[in-house]
């Protein structure tokens, strides 16, 4: 990827990336344009293989841009998983007083 851009540097993995690869494909959405922004790691594996991920989503409507955050799945599943064992927790504690009891 070769562009006019002065900020260019070179990852790991031996490709040449500049400050515009970090900016995904834009969406157009009626007179919203919806613009990706990608976290790229800056080591690779051995294979070449890069996971690309989107961080935030720059909304341009107009005269007007707002920038959102992505939220981060790995919070979130871990927070379900925290919920999940507290209620099975408590869950089978009451099974076995409750048992206990009978």
């Amino acid at each position: 990827m070769s562009t006019d851009n002065p900020m260019q540097f070179r990852v790991t993995m031996g490709q040449s990336i500049d400050t515009l690869s970090f900016f995904g494909e834009p969406y157009h959405i009626g007179d919203e344009i919806l613009v990706p922004l990608l976290r790229m790691p800056f080591e690779g594996d051995p294979a070449g293989v890069a996971s690309i991920k989107p961080v935030a989503i720059i909304r341009i409507e107009g005269m007007k841009v707002s920038i959102s955050a992505m939220p981060n799945r790995l919070l979130i599943v871990l927070a379900s998983l925290l919920l999940a064992s507290w209620n099975a927790y408590w869950l089978l504690k009451t099974v076995r007083a409750w048992l206990r009891n009978r």
